[in-house]
This record gives structure tokens, C-alpha cells and sequence, in this order.
């Protein structure tokens, strides 16, 4: 691993498959989990998507990752929103969870996109400053829904 900037780290390959054979194997038999996003167009990989502990907690977090080249097509949005709706139909959750490094603007506006309320910055996660957001399934609203079909 290597620092690039301002918290971003670049890891190696091997790295990178140590760490996804170690999720997959954490939530192999359970309703959260990894999962690989898909381009409906070519096929290819755009990037993942997680519903998983927070850090070292019991708190469930929703996440997402894109390939660069995928940013600006809402995708992230629409694969927070499918996570969410996944959480709170499918797998009965109370509470979920999403933290962001605090410059990450874009995947702020995906949280409260997906319907998660800001609640401020906190240093309790990942060993370092995040911004914390949260909904409640008793706040989920329709309007939340919209999109994750």
C-alpha cells in the first residue's frame, strides 16, 4: 500500500484480492455482503457495491465503489438505493449506515440521494475523520424508493 493523497491509498492487485476473498469469505453465508456491479451496457465491471459492519461495530453500512470512467451516471445512487431497499425489505434492518471522507462531495450527494440524513462529521470509524449519515426504516420514505426497482 502506498499513500497517494490526502487519505487515498493505491494498493496492488494481490492486495486488493486478499481483501475481497476476505469479505467474501466474512459474509459468505449471511444476507449482507459484496457485491460486483455490472455495465448493463458492455459487460464489463464498473465496480461494487456492500452492505456490511461498520468498521469494527455492529452498525450495518451501506458502500459503493466505481471505476472512474463510471462516475456521473448515477449509478452509485442507483445501486445505494437497491442496497437500502435490500436492507430493510429483505433482511428486516432497523438503521443503516453510510460515512464518507469529508472532501468526497459526490458520494455525499449519493447518501442523501439514497435518502440518508447527515449527521455530521465524526472520528469514531476507520481511524480517521467521516462524515456519519443515517436512515431509519421507519423514515424510509417512498420517494426514497423511487429508482430501486
Amino acid at each position: 500500500m502506498r499513500p497517494v493523497a490526502d487519505d487515498l491509498i493505491v494498493i496492488d492487485a494481490k492486495e486488493a484480492m486478499r481483501r475481497a476473498q476476505a469479505l467474501i469469505e466474512r459474509y459468505r453465508f449471511g444476507p449482507l455482503g459484496l457485491w460486483v456491479i455490472e455495465d448493463s451496457e458492455s459487460g464489463e465491471c464498473a465496480g461494487w457495491g456492500c452492505l456490511k459492519h461498520l468498521d469494527k461495530t455492529e452498525e450495518i453500512e451501506v458502500g459503493y465503489g466505481l471505476l472512474r470512467r463510471f462516475w456521473g451516471r448515477g449509478i452509485a445512487t442507483e445501486v445505494a438505493r437497491r442496497l437500502v431497499r435490500h436492507g430493510f425489505e429483505d433482511i428486516g434492518l432497523e438503521r443503516i449506515a453510510g460515512v464518507t471522507h469529508p472532501d468526497n462531495v459526490a458520494s455525499r450527494n449519493v447518501l442523501s440521494k439514497t435518502g440518508l440524513t447527515y449527521l455530521g462529521l465524526v472520528n469514531r470509524y476507520y481511524g480517521r475523520e467521516t462524515t456519519y449519515f443515517e436512515l431509519l426504516r421507519s423514515s424510509w420514505k417512498p420517494a426514497t424508493r423511487a429508482g430501486s426497482g
